[in-house]
């Protein structure tokens, strides 16, 4: 054999064990939860900004997730829930007894829980639940919640039925059965309780057919609902409401048909947003008072998930006014820096399923394969 043809198969070799040494030590530090070895588009640098902090306990979709603080957690798939206190490294099941859509905690003992019909309150951090009755619990849904910090002051949103005035005007998806057994049509209600749900006043708002989906305080007095019985606000505490609306000239997907906000959400007094069932996303830069549709990523995104509404957001959320995380129909992450005018590609390794934001510094994301990330936010060292 030619010496050159023997030293150009030692460099083979030599190169295919360093690749090789190279691949097991990437796959070993995700073993031991360092740095992810992702890529990126157009920010290389970036990728210390993802970190794997551990697996979520179920093999089914998450309906909730909620950290207290960086160590203290709790997650569901509707059937169980589970509790951390590392960070998400380790899980233990609590409960599985409820079913557990929506819930939120304010200390390690205090919390509430949903199932769409019922209200529960916790006092030992989830081992047990006890139900508290509202006027939705027979005579209607309830579809979000919110309470304050003191554990006292709460609102309930959703929808109650009405006897049917003109059972052709109610939608397919808002009738309903009353106790005597005549028909019912389902209208949008809030109520307010300051006794930690043990009575209940309803809040004077407009009867409007549907149901309030969602509902946002920022603090005991700013508040906002949405739903297809439309987008509301409050500046006193609910003691008054009033209707929001698109702003001139703005795209208003108030007035396609079969597409209503499914979440709302405020990042101060004056910037939230509305996400809505087909995906289209609207922001407000003044508490609520006006909407304008927010561009979407049917420039950077592919659309066939839904080729008929392209540019999806499945979901999205804001720190502040300007820096906010979006993941597309495929799961793939989008970040803005300018109020989400434009959006950039950060991360199209891995595949994103829900974003959690944590503190103004990082956002928590669950991956499809059930991997907690964490992520640090735009602009922050």
């Amino acid at each position: 054999m030619k010496l050159s043809n023997v030293i150009a198969n030692l460099l083979v070799f030599f190169g295919t064990c360093l690749s090789s040494a190279w691949l097991f030590q990437q796959t070993r530090e995700l073993r031991d939860n360092e740095v992810l070895p992702v890529k990126f588009e157009t920010q290389r640098q970036s990728a210390s900004r993802f970190r794997l902090v551990g697996h979520i306990p179920t093999e089914h979709p998450v309906a909730e997730l909620q950290f207290i603080n960086e160590s203290e957690g709790w997650c569901s798939d509707v059937d169980n829930l589970w509790h951390t206190v590392d960070g998400g490294k380790t899980w233990q099941l609590i409960n599985s007894s409820r079913h557990f859509r929506s819930f939120h905690f304010i200390d390690s003992y205090m919390g509430w829980m949903s199932d769409w019909f019922e209200l529960n309150r916790t006092n030992d951090g989830g081992h047990t639940w006890t139900r508290i009755d509202t006027p939705m619990s027979d005579l209607g849904i309830l579809r979000s919640f919110h309470f304050e910090e003191n554990g006292q002051v709460g609102w309930i949103a959703g929808g109650v039925f009405y006897p049917m005035e003109k059972p052709w005007d109610c939608l397919n998806n808002a009738r309903g059965i009353l106790k005597d057994g005549s028909f019912g049509c389902l209208n949008g209600a809030i109520f307010r309780t300051d006794d930690g749900g043990f009575t209940w006043r309803e809040q004077p708002t407009t009867k409007r057919i549907g149901r309030f989906m969602s509902i946002n305080f920022l603090d005991a007095n700013h508040g906002w609902v949405a739903g297809d019985a439309g987008v509301l606000h409050t500046t006193d505490g609910g003691n008054t409401w009033r209707d929001d609306r698109f702003k001139k000239g703005c795209e208003s997907y108030y007035e396609v048909q079969d597409i209503y906000p499914m979440r709302i959400s405020f990042s101060d007094q004056k910037n939230g947003l509305l996400l809505f069932d087909s995906g289209f996303v609207a922001k407000s830069a003044d508490g609520g008072k006006k909407w304008c549709g927010l561009a979407d990523l049917r420039s950077v995104s592919p659309d066939e998930c839904y080729p008929e509404r392209p540019g999806r957001f499945d979901d999205i959320a804001f720190k502040d006014a300007w820096h906010g995380i979006a993941l597309d129909c495929h799961g793939v992450m989008y970040e803005s820096s300018d109020g989400g005018a434009t959006w950039q590609k950060v991360e199209d390794s891995m595949r994103f399923g829900s974003i959690l934001f944590h503190d103004t510094r990082h956002a928590w994301l669950v991956t499809y394969n059930r991997q907690l990330i964490r992520v640090k936010l735009y602009g922050e060292e």
